[in-house]
């Protein structure tokens, strides 16, 4: 046993002394890629793990001039992307949190939490989405700003971090961020080139939109954020 061991250590020391010469002998990087798995950039806002979510979508007068289903769009393939990185968190539906929403024009995150008796409510504010600019209609490139929101709404706490039973719930907002992005990030994509059409430029960017906004909410890998420019 001890010499088997042996074996794999000095095959193990050799494989990074391997690495550590094509790598010009930093033994960080050797590690790096010796790595059984990439460490991941965790996610900035709240842990929603186990939580019952609301996802609220609003676009602001004029952002979605040229996407009417906007707002279903983006919070589908949010609720989507984030799902598949973390199936602990549950979302009420699109199409019923939807409905509420036409039938209640002065909505609150509150309301919504206490009408679907969840835990959280993330409020998206798309501010911007645009994949052309007016004095380049022959060229794509996407723009976007969202408001990202979470709310609570939960017993007050003691000096100890203990809730308070006896008091009511109290809501706050935990969460409170800005998402900018802006998509290729450096050179325009031409109107028509390689088959480009304005709808196929507007999913690959809501897709990009979507993903990044989930990174608040769940882990990454670190070359996540190479952008993707290919049709």
């Amino acid at each position: 046993m001890h010499k088997t061991g042996r074996r794999g250590f000095l095959g193990s020391l050799g494989l990074v002394s391997g690495v550590s010469v094509l790598m010009g002998c930093d033994p960080r990087m050797s590690l790096y890629f010796l790595q059984p798995f990439e460490p991941s950039v965790a996610h900035t806002g709240p842990d929603l793990s186990g939580k019952h979510v609301v996802v609220l979508t609003h676009a602001v007068n004029g952002a979605n001039n040229d996407f009417e289903l906007l707002e279903r769009d983006l919070t589908k393939e949010f609720q989507k992307v984030v799902k598949a990185s973390n199936t602990k968190i549950r979302f009420s539906p699109y199409e019923r949190v939807a409905e509420w929403q036409q039938e209640h024009a002065d909505w609150s995150a509150e309301e919504a939490l206490d009408h679907f008796e969840a835990d959280a409510v993330v409020f998206l504010e798309i501010e911007q989405f645009q994949i052309q600019d007016p004095s380049t209609p022959m060229l794509y490139q996407g723009h976007s700003k969202i408001h990202i929101q979470v709310t609570t709404k939960d017993y007050p706490k003691d000096k100890k971090g203990k809730p308070i039973k006896g008091e009511p719930k109290e809501v706050d907002v935990i969460f409170d961020d800005y998402a900018d992005t802006t998509f290729p990030s450096h050179t325009p994509v031409p109107a028509g080139s390689d088959g480009v059409s304005k709808a196929s430029f507007k999913n690959k960017f809501l897709k990009l939109v979507a993903t990044e906004l989930s990174w608040r909410f769940v882990d990454h890998a670190p070359g996540d954020d190479i952008q993707d420019t290919r049709f």
